[in-house]
């Protein structure tokens, strides 16, 4: 399901959200899919008018 379709199926729950927020666990990790990926948000933001954050945390380091 692409991000505009889930969009489809979801919108009349968040009707008034105007922005977005995707938390990208591990985002260094992904870094050979990351083209894609943005091409995809890109996609979605067009599709939706949504603003569209990106939120990275690092993993935590357990000593």
């Amino acid at each position: 399901m692409s991000g505009s379709e889930w969009w489809d199926t979801v919108w009349k729950r968040f009707a008034h959200s105007t922005t977005l927020v995707i938390n990208l666990d591990n985002g260094p990790e992904h870094h050979s899919h990351r083209t894609q990926f943005m091409q995809r948000i890109v996609d979605v933001v067009r599709a939706t008018r949504l603003h569209v954050r990106l939120a990275y945390y690092p993993p935590y380091r357990s000593k």
